[in-house]
């Protein structure tokens, strides 16, 4: 056999060989570790403390991650404003939590539970529903419609339209509306109703566009026995009248 090829072959062979080695080192070489660094996290108690985590893990904690190979010292969380839950309601209606700081809930509309506040299904009920409110204007006749819960309309004095009622050209017909004076046994008050509305609930109508005030609402006149009397001139009964009523 010539030893030229033979040589060939050989070094040919190591060749395959040395990279057939290089390629099972490579493979069995581990894998890079996750960059860790410093993590400003809040405790329970509202307390901003420092751990080390990768940058996912220190997110999902709803942490404030300092960077790469950052190192916990007594300064490195020092101006990290504390995060909490914060409730609010997305895009698609639903309300969801996330963990956040004070100002960064606020400005997205939610509502921020407070430092170290974890997310749950307590901390984030259901808002109350909202719908259409025809608000009065000082004439009595609807001023606008606008998008309240039923507190909010009712605070305004404005007629709710039911849960998920939206505004349109006849949510709030021009229903005249005016004073209505109501005697409860915690006094008498004053609020902004339709004359059937008002006599519904034994009120008196002050008329259309009547505002409130304490001289249309004056307490009623006291009211007492009151014996009336028979053709012969005896008491045929007794009933409850105001003074000039059995006058």
């Amino acid at each position: 056999m010539n030893v030229k090829r033979i040589g060939t072959h050989l070094r040919a062979l190591l060749c395959t060989a040395l990279a057939l080695g290089v390629s099972v080192f490579a493979s069995a070489a581990p894998a890079h570790a996750q960059s860790v660094g410093a993590c400003c996290l809040t405790t329970p108690n509202g307390v901003v403390v420092c751990e080390t985590r990768t940058e996912a893990q220190c997110n999902a904690q709803g942490g404030t991650w300092r960077g790469v190979n950052s190192v916990c010292s007594s300064t490195i969380c020092a101006n990290t404003a504390p995060t909490g839950a914060c409730c609010r309601v997305n895009d698609a209606g639903a309300t969801v939590c996330t963990v956040r700081t004070q100002s960064s809930c606020i400005g997205d509309g939610g509502s921020w539970q407070g430092a170290g506040t974890p997310c749950s299904a307590i901390l984030c009920a259901a808002p109350p529903p909202s719908g259409a409110c025809c608000l009065p204007a000082n004439a009595g006749t609807i001023a606008a419609c606008v998008i309240r819960t039923q507190d909010q309309c009712a605070a305004s004095n404005g007629q709710w339209r039911g849960p998920n009622s939206v505004c349109s050209a006849t949510s709030c017909p021009q229903t005249v509306a005016g004073a209505c004076c109501v005697t409860t046994p915690n006094g008498t008050f004053c609020e902004i109703r339709t004359e059937a509305n008002c006599l519904a609930d034994g009120g008196s109508w002050q008329g259309a566009g009547t505002p409130c005030s304490a001289i249309l609402c004056a307490a009623p006149p006291p009211s007492g026995a009151c014996c009336l009397p028979a053709n012969a001139g005896t008491i045929a009964a007794c009933v409850i009248r105001t003074q000039d009523q059995c006058a």
